[in-house]
C-alpha cells in the first residue's frame, strides 16, 4: 500500500507546491481551528505554531491510516 501525504491544508496552490516535489499520493485535509495570530508571538513563531497545530490535528483524524502529515501556513 502506498504511503499518503496528507496535506493539513485545503490550498490548491500548497498541493501543487507538494505535487512539484514528485509527491505522487497527497490527501487534503483543512484544519479547523482558531488562526488569530498571537500579539505576543512574532510572525514567524506564530506560523510555526499555525503549522504545529494544523498538523496535530489531522494527524488525530488520520492515525488509522498509513502516511505522512504536513502542516503548513504562511502569513501576508
Amino acid at each position: 500500500m502506498p504511503r499518503i501525504l496528507f496535506l493539513a491544508s485545503q490550498s490548491p496552490r500548497r498541493a501543487s507546491l507538494v505535487r512539484l516535489l514528485g509527491v505522487g499520493a497527497v490527501g487534503m485535509f483543512p484544519a479547523y481551528l482558531d488562526e488569530a495570530m498571537d500579539e505576543a508571538m512574532s510572525p514567524t513563531e506564530n506560523v510555526e505554531r499555525l503549522a504545529l497545530h494544523k498538523a496535530r490535528q489531522i494527524a488525530t483524524e488520520v492515525a488509522e491510516m498509513e502516511g505522512v502529515v504536513l502542516g503548513a501556513d504562511t502569513t501576508v
